[in-house]
C-alpha cells in the first residue's frame, strides 16, 4: 500500500503544523496500516513499512508511536531523525515563514528546548520494537549521508536491531544502485517476516 500523506497528491488538506512537524503524516501511515490489518488478504503478522526521504522519517515517527504496529522497517535515503535538522534544511530554505510562525507559536529551540526534542523520533528510539534496514548513498544531495550515520548508531545504542547499507556514490536518486538495494531489501523482509 502506497499512503498519499495529507496535503499531498488527492489527500485531504494539512494544517500547517502537521506539514511541519510530519506528525500528521505519521499519524496517517499508522492509520494506513491499521487499515491494511483489517483486510482478509493481508497476514497481520507479516506487515513491514518502507519510507523513502521524508517517508524514511515518518517511518521513524511511527514506529515510536506505535512499537509494534509492523513487524519490520526499511527507511531509505531518510531524512535525519532530530527534527531541528530537518526545519534548518528544508524548511528554513524553502519556506522561512513557516519557520517564523512556528516559533512564534511554540517558542524558539533555544526558548523551548524539550519541546523541539520532543518533534525528534530520535528521543524514543528505544521503544522501536522492530528491526530496521537502512539504505543510503555517501553522495546524497538531499539528506546528508552522516545523518543516516547517526540515526544507526543512535538506533544501535537504544538497543533497536538496525543495519545501515551503505552505498558508495549513491545520490538521493538511488538510481544507478536501485536494484542492489531492492535485492537486500528483500532477503532482509524474508528473513524478518518468515515468507
Amino acid at each position: 500500500m502506497h499512503t498519499d500523506y495529507r496535503g499531498h497528491a488527492d489527500s485531504d488538506p494539512a494544517t500547517p503544523l502537521q506539514r511541519e512537524s510530519r506528525l500528521g503524516y505519521a499519524r496517517d501511515a499508522l492509520n494506513a496500516v491499521a487499515s491494511l490489518k483489517r483486510e482478509p488478504y493481508v497476514d497481520p503478522d507479516k506487515l513491514a513499512m518502507l519510507g523513502r526521504s521524508m517517508g524514511g522519517g515518518i517511518t521513524l515517527n511511527a514506529l515510536v508511536a506505535q512499537p509494534g504496529i509492523v513487524d519490520a522497517a526499511v527507511v531509505y535515503a531518510g531524512v535525519s531523525s532530530r527534527y531541528l535538522d530537518n526545519l534548518r534544511h528544508f524548511t528554513a530554505r524553502s519556506r522561512p515563514e513557516a519557520v517564523d510562525a512556528l516559533f512564534d507559536r511554540f517558542g524558539t529551540p533555544q526558548e523551548r528546548p524539550d519541546f523541539y526534542r520532543g518533534l525528534s523520533s530520535r528521543t524514543y528510539f528505544d521503544r522501536i520494537t522492530e528491526p530496521v534496514l537502512m539504505h543510503h548513498g555517501t553522495d546524497d544531495e538531499q539528506c546528508p549521508f552522516p545523518w543516516a550515520q547517526t540515526t544507526h548508531r543512535l538506533l544501535t545504542e537504544a538497543g533497536v536491531a538496525s543495519r545501515l547499507e551503505v552505498y558508495p556514490g549513491e545520490r538521493h536518486s538511488f538510481t544507478p544502485q536501485w536494484h542492489t538495494s531492492i535485492e537486500e531489501t528483500v532477503r532482509f523482509l524474508r528473513r524478518r517476516l518468515g515468507v
